[in-house]
């Protein structure tokens, strides 16, 4: 096991990165009012020496190691970024993993995975202990997501999906949204949408997350895209009850305004909850579009649990260097928020809005690139799909990609739920702290039984054992 007592005189983003990386390797930290552990030294290591360098029960840490895991993970390289795209977000350009070329890939995974063989060598005959990544020996988690942007005016959207498609040259889509889309006249394609991924989801055993528009629409808005529906109409608490009555978590999707104002956030937030009865935990930005430096801490101050907003709006990748749940770093005040990040890593619509991408299935082979990555390193793949994704707006054989994106994330076995209960589960097993009980067992302290189980590995000898623990409140 391993203390998260650092000697050295760690700054607080220091810890943050420290505490961040015996995280993502599942090293369990000892309780403090135990014995034993390896001990963490800071150092500032000469160019050409490695980040860890382990000794006789403790690990040398270079300092600027845990500055990248800072710029990178913490997202603190693009808060001091002050240019804008058209959008008013960070462009993906400013993003230190783009800039390198990494965006594809998980480094701090990796950095955590040195991390541990440093802590093992440190350790020598004495015991490692490793948690179990997700519930009940789970090897990596995956979540979906969707994005409620459309409830109501949708032949507009469908006009403005085939001029997007005619600019393309797609006349073979075109022609066959068109059929489509006079088919649903005098219907209501757009639940019909929702009616039908709930009824796959159902079918693969899929609980997700749904994040709503709860501002007030205007005609500007509608012009840029923002709001377009009222959250109290009767189209929209249908389909909010046909989401919750399937088991589904709905989150706040906070209109464009709310990028720069907490306090609209909060109000749209209780619109939310006087409509549903329950206080969403989870947020994400429409457009994505997130001040890094500012909108989050909007987001704690509004009462929320976590946010999923930190993804690429114009390319599919891994943002934050990583897939996994982690505390959000806030650069301007030097401290973490009181609030976690479930970062995005996948969209439908990347790729055909950006990419040129029309094929569905192709859409279906990128998502499954990344949920590999992520199930690699024992991570967390959160993939969006919108649910205005459908025939009758535009996108023929959607419906078919998204039941094959369905089947192929669950052959992998995945630890699968909202986020909501993806973030607790996360919160808690990262308190998780352990010590030697009687006859030389691995304790988990505070554990009892009930609940999920979380799986334990002893190295040397790689002893597996299981615990019960109770399932975390997350109120």
């Amino acid at each position: 096991m391993i203390r998260l007592e650092i000697e050295g005189a760690p700054t607080a983003a220091e810890r943050w990165a420290f505490e961040l990386l015996v995280d993502l390797c599942r090293l369990l930290p000892v309780d403090p009012a135990a014995e034993g552990g390896v001990t963490a030294r800071l150092t500032d290591a000469a160019p050409g020496q490695p980040d860890f360098t382990p000794g006789a029960g403790s690990v040398l840490v270079d300092r600027a190691a845990l500055r990248r895991i800072v710029d990178i993970a913490g997202a603190a390289q693009e808060q001091r970024v002050t240019t804008r795209d058209r959008h008013g977000r960070v462009p993906g350009s400013a993003n230190p993993m783009v800039q390198s070329g990494l965006e594809r890939q998980l480094p701090l995974h990796q950095t955590g995975e040195q991390f541990f063989r440093a802590v093992q060598a440190a350790a020598g005959d004495r015991r490692v202990v490793r948690l179990g990544g997700w519930p009940d020996g789970h090897r990596w988690a995956a979540a979906f997501t969707h994005d409620v942007d459309i409830v109501r005016g949708w032949p507009l959207f469908a006009l403005l999906r085939w001029s997007e498609l005619l600019r393309k040259g797609e006349f073979e889509r075109v022609a066959s949204a068109i059929e489509s889309a006079c088919r649903a006249i005098g219907s209501r394609p757009v639940q019909q949408g929702v009616e039908a991924i709930l009824a796959l989801e159902s079918e693969a055993g899929v609980r997700a997350t749904w994040f709503v528009l709860a501002g007030i629409p205007t005609l500007g808005g509608w012009r840029r895209g923002d709001v377009t529906y009222r959250l109290d109409a009767p189209e929209a608490r249908r389909l909010l009850e046909l989401i919750l009555s399937a088991g589904h978590e709905i989150g706040l999707h906070g209109s464009l305004e709310t990028r720069d104002s907490a306090q609209l956030m909060a109000e749209e937030r209780e619109r939310l909850t006087r409509v549903t009865g329950t206080a969403p935990d989870g947020v994400r930005q429409h457009f994505l579009r997130l001040d890094p430096g500012h909108t989050p801490a909007g987001a704690a101050r509004a009462g929320f649990r976590y946010d999923a907003s930190f993804g690429f709006a114009e390319r599919n990748g891994f943002r934050l260097g990583l897939a996994d749940v982690i505390p959000i770093w806030q650069e301007s005040a030097g401290q973490p928020l009181p609030l976690l990040e479930a970062p995005l890593c996948w969209m439908d619509r990347i790729l055909s809005k950006y990419q040129g991408q029309e094929d569905p299935e192709r859409w279906v082979d990128d998502a499954m690139e990344l949920a590999a990555s992520c199930r690699d390193v024992g991570g967390l793949w959160v993939g969006l799909w919108h649910p205005n994704v459908i025939p009758a707006l535009g996108f023929p054989g959607a419906l078919t990609a998204f039941r094959q994106l369905l089947r192929r994330i669950m052959d992998d076995d995945p630890y699968v739920a909202p986020l909501a209960e993806i973030v607790c589960w996360r919160a808690a097993r990262r308190a998780l702290r352990g010590r030697v009980g009687k006859e030389g067992r691995v304790e988990l302290v505070g554990d009892r039984r009930g609940g999920w189980r979380v799986v334990l590995e002893e190295l040397p000898g790689g002893r597996i054992s299981s615990h019960s623990w109770p399932e975390p409140t997350c109120g």
